[in-house]
């Protein structure tokens, strides 16, 4: 396999940017940056529409007895989880720092 050709050599011998500026964009980006504050609009605030209820918990639900709560179950999970590793962590750090 060969090395990929160097990149074209434009005029004054150095090389062609991979993206020419382009005219337009930079008018437009002008344009903006001349804007004043005083110039936005004003918009309707958020539309406020009452939220409904959250809806009770299930006793005994699909979720593993976790009320079929997405939160519920990932912090269910936790506490089980926490409750395998108990402290044993903390015990074998000490040692491997001597």
């Amino acid at each position: 396999p060969q090395p990929p050709p160097p990149p074209p050599v434009g005029e004054g011998g150095r090389s062609a940017s991979p993206i020419a500026p382009q005219p337009g964009r930079a008018d437009l980006l002008a344009s903006i940056r001349g804007q004043s504050v005083t110039s936005l609009r004003k918009t309707g605030g958020p539309q406020s529409t009452p939220s409904p209820p959250p809806a009770p918990a299930a006793e005994e639900s699909g979720a593993g007895g976790a009320g079929g709560n997405l939160t519920a179950a990932l912090a269910a999970a936790l506490l089980e989880r926490n409750k395998r590793l108990g402290d044993s962590d903390e015990e074998e750090e000490d040692d491997d720092w001597d």
